[in-house]
């Protein structure tokens, strides 16, 4: 990769000088312009920003540094480099009268925090409850994944998925997680909701170690698998054979964000799936809009055609779970009920339920029985 790097700047008209063991500098001759010349770094950046260690199979990123309209221009990309040695960017301008520009690249500290993840185990779901409309409780919950940094503060996908796909750990970081669900609800009665990413099932090793891990889990049918959709994905012969083999053991199927983004009737019909989320930016906004309404009432109809139950996510408020309730739809999900939690603190709910329950027992007998439970 390194000498076609250097072959390709080289016949444009960029000299490449190697500063030390670990910093090369791309200097820009005068028949390059300014505008071309940033270009080119920012191709480089994209295509060799990342280079894999022998040591580790998590890639690490480059810092690139771009100083424009200055005298002494190597001086002030050392000094730079140096100043921002830790801060959490690979790709800064410097021009004359300006500060340095807002990061653009942000993967240094997202890419420190996913090696830690991986080294140390610390790759673990936290657990959202959806509330079973029509028994008032919460019968289901749905695996989120998060990543603990050294620091030990709780990092969400948003912080880290797209530099894990980049790295390509991002699959290995899924099995790691569904590890842990599939253990953490073996011995519960609850019905529990993986996310897996339409992109995965085209990885014949993936798709075969999920098999055998559903195989082994003690009741496949309250397992249900929410295919995340992106924008290049296609529901393929061979992945809608893996999601038929998934259903005929008993596990439900579920579209994920359903009325935005990269879902489409025709995707939803082919995928024959039993459940279907409605995007949490169309629910929270039913109250508000009369379109989003509108879409809600279209999706929970086109959803009963295809015999399919339907979840409302982001019901974040009383009036939101009204509109819910309202349309007929079976399952809400949300802040009102519940947040994303540690399998630690699910259990603590558990005993805290458990106790209410039995409260609510003794109060039904002493009113009924004149006397509770084992008293004489």
């Amino acid at each position: 990769m390194l000498n076609d790097v250097v072959k390709y700047v080289g016949e444009i008209g960029i000299s490449i000088y190697l500063y030390d063991y670990k910093t090369i500098i791309f200097a820009g001759r005068d028949v390059i312009c300014d505008d071309k010349f940033v270009l080119v770094m920012r191709t480089l950046h994209e295509n060799i920003k990342y280079s894999t260690s022998e040591y580790s199979e998590i890639m690490f990123a480059g810092n690139f540094v771009v100083v424009l309209n200055q005298k002494e221009k190597l001086k002030i990309a050392i000094n730079v480099l140096h100043k921002n040695k830790d801060k959490n960017t690979s790709f800064e301008i410097y021009e004359k009268d300006d500060n340095l520009n807002e990061f653009i690249f942000s993967e240094a500290s997202k890419i420190d925090a996913i090696k830690y993840a991986l080294k140390n185990n610390t790759v673990c779901p936290f657990y959202q409850g959806i509330k079973d409309n029509a028994t008032g409780k919460i019968t289901t919950y749905e695996a989120l994944m998060r990543i603990i940094d050294e620091n030990g503060d709780v990092q969400t996908p948003y912080m880290f998925m797209d530099t894990a796909k980049k790295c390509k750990v991002f699959n290995k970081m899924t099995n790691m997680m569904i590890e842990k669900v599939l253990n953490d609800f073996a011995t519960r009665s609850d019905k529990i909701s993986i996310n897996i990413c339409v992109s995965d099932l085209d990885i014949q090793e993936f798709k075969e170690w999920f098999i055998s891990a559903i195989e082994k889990f003690p009741e496949p049918k309250r397992i249900f698998v929410e295919l995340l959709e992106s924008d290049d994905c296609e529901y393929e012969d061979s992945i809608i054979h893996f999601t038929r083999k998934l259903q005929s053991m008993g596990v439900s199927i579920a579209i994920d964000d359903f009325g935005a983004g990269y879902s489409t009737l025709a995707r939803v019909m082919y995928a024959k799936p039993q459940i279907i989320k409605i995007d949490g930016s169309i629910v929270k906004n039913i109250c508000k809009d009369e379109n989003c309404l509108m879409l809600v009432k279209a999706i929970t109809n086109f959803a009963k055609s295809l015999n399919a139950v339907v979840v409302a996510e982001f019901v974040e408020s009383e009036e939101i779970q009204e509109k819910v309730l309202e349309n007929g739809i079976e399952y809400s999900q949300g802040y009102l009920f519940a947040k994303p939690v540690s399998s630690e603190e699910v259990r603590l709910i558990d005993i805290e339920q458990n106790e209410n329950e039995e409260n609510e027992v003794q109060e039904f007998l002493l009113k009924h029985n004149g006397t509770k439970e084992n008293e004489f």
